[in-house]
């Protein structure tokens, strides 16, 4: 008995510890940075080779990058450079409740393919971050994800987007199993932001803060300036298969082959 009072005890401990500690940062402003050393060039384009399918590609040697010294501005690709700004950052509010956390614009341009990015770690602060020790004041770590597809003429299918995921991103949730890759957005919508070609478009992330304390991304919702056509659902890129009447043509075709191949080489007599 007495050791369930002491575990209960240490539980409630905990719980008011946490309280206390998000308590401690209400009011305070939101600073996002990205993490220079985070980025990703290997990844998926979209329409490649085809409508709707997808190409692994390594820019080792080839991607163009930078990030501002405030940390503020992810920039890349050439010779169109587009952006993802994090600006206006947001008042805590250490109670549960929504609030704004900050804004994130993307300026979308048209670039090489052998120059683009595919991801970059963007990280939430309480009021300041030191770039020694990025895990100082850190209140959320998220993979900015960066889809770029290959321009068919189609204003649809031409479409960039990028999304915000991670562990505790409900606009863009990552599931991570063993001896797996990450997933995305399972049995939860996603939520992404869509500038036209060659546009740009703004939109304000909300969150709450749970717990020790911790930031989770709730939403995106258009900047005041903004329309609510740059909002889309789009998840992040994932390699495509052919479709099942795709493999069996292959394997009609391959099946051909081999007999075709079989039938021309003569049978070898057996002694």
């Amino acid at each position: 008995m007495k050791t369930w009072l002491a575990l209960v005890a240490l539980a409630i401990a905990g719980f008011e510890l946490g309280n206390a500690q998000a308590g401690m940062i209400d009011g305070h402003t939101i600073v996002g940075a990205f993490d220079p050393n985070s980025i990703k060039v290997e990844g998926l384009i979209g329409n490649s080779p085809a409508v709707d399918q997808t190409t692994l590609i390594n820019n080792s040697g080839t991607a163009v990058f930078t990030v501002t010294p405030d940390r503020t501005t992810l920039n890349w690709g050439a010779p169109g450079s587009n952006a993802a700004i994090f600006s206006n950052g947001g008042k805590i509010k250490a109670d549960g409740t929504t609030f704004k956390v900050g804004e994130i614009t993307f300026v979308n341009r048209v670039s090489d393919i052998t120059t683009l990015i595919f991801e970059a770690t963007i990280n939430f602060y309480d009021n300041t971050f030191d770039p020694n020790d990025l895990t100082v004041n850190r209140l959320a770590s998220d993979k900015l994800k960066i889809n770029t597809t290959v321009n068919i003429g189609d204003l649809n299918k031409d479409r960039d987007w990028l999304n915000i995921c991670g562990e505790n991103s409900e606009i863009c949730k990552e599931t991570i199993a063993p001896n797996a890759p990450p997933q995305y957005c399972v049995n939860t919508p996603c939520l992404s932001i869509n500038p036209p070609e060659n546009g740009m478009y703004t939109a304000e992330i909300m969150g709450r803060i749970i717990g020790d304390p911790e930031l989770i991304l709730e939403d995106l919702v258009p900047a005041p300036d903004q329309s609510d056509t740059g909002i889309g659902n789009d998840a992040p890129l994932t390699l495509q298969v052919p479709e099942p009447t795709s493999w069996t043509v292959l394997l009609i075709g391959v099946g051909f082959i081999i007999t075709l191949h079989f039938a021309r080489t003569p049978l070898k007599r057996r002694v």
